[in-house]
């Protein structure tokens, strides 16, 4: 392999969310593994680095029953957490029902713990290098890096890349892979917690990164009024910085 740099990357098959609920809520414990991380300048506590995770994306249940578990309507699960805070986001069969729930872990969980685990990994640096890792199965973790143009901010997105195209002849490759957390820089009145979109990402290069943003969308009219459902409908281009790591050999 040309060109190696060995770091520790976040290893997502072994990092979970896992929340405590009250005796009052049922005493439920829920694992749920981390899909993405995000690293923003300036959104933690006292202007340090903020650290967010996307936990994945579960379905509304009833719990510990002899009968129909799945409630219906149905509705996605799904939520973004620190160490201190926690938004819910529920994605309902129309977006009308829809609102984020922000809150502190503390107040909304009788306890909240990250678990995080990393793994040693090497930068592949070239067209080469991934497709070979690719080939060979490897586990692949990337990091995206933006800017925010006005304040200089900057972002590093973490994530397994779950689908990868590659050619051999010639060689190419191309990550397309999700869910992850993209910062929103223009939403300051939001607290940083809120201030996230749920995207997919696809890229062919180093230097961009095209995002597809989960957003609320028209689908038709019911009494005269828009009928919106919430799906990845938006578009987000970026100049980016990215990076992508192979679980060491």
């Amino acid at each position: 392999m040309s060109g190696i740099n060995s770091v520790t990357v976040l290893d997502f098959t072994r990092s979970y969310v896992t929340f405590f609920t009250t005796p009052a809520q049922g005493g439920n414990i829920a694992r749920i593994q981390v899909d993405a991380t995000c690293s923003v300048d300036g959104w933690g506590d006292n202007g340090q680095p903020g650290r967010f995770h996307l936990i994945a994306p579960c379905r509304s249940e009833h719990m510990y029953l002899d009968g129909q578990l799945f409630q219906m309507p149905n509705y996605e699960f799904c939520g973004i957490f620190t160490d201190d805070d926690l938004v819910l986001l529920r994605t309902h069969w129309t977006s009308d029902q829809e609102s984020p729930e922000i809150a502190r872990a503390t107040d909304r969980f009788d306890q909240v713990a990250i678990d995080r685990v990393d793994m040693h990994a090497e930068r592949l640096f070239t067209t080469e290098d991934i497709v070979d890792a690719t080939l060979a199965n490897r586990r692949l973790v990337a990091r995206t890096r933006l800017t925010d143009p006005g304040s200089g901010s900057t972002a590093v997105l973490e994530y397994p890349i779950k689908t990868m195209n590659v050619t051999t002849s010639p060689l190419q490759f191309q990550v397309d892979t999700g869910p992850i957390i993209v910062p929103r820089f223009d939403a300051a009145e939001q607290p940083p917690i809120g201030r996230f979109d749920i995207a997919h990402i696809v890229y062919c290069a180093e230097d961009r990164a095209e995002f597809i943003l989960r957003r609320p969308h028209d689908v038709g009219q019911r009494d005269g009024r828009p009928v919106q459902v919430t799906d990845y409908s938006e578009l987000r281009f970026e100049t980016a910085d990215n990076e992508i790591w192979g679980e060491a050999t």
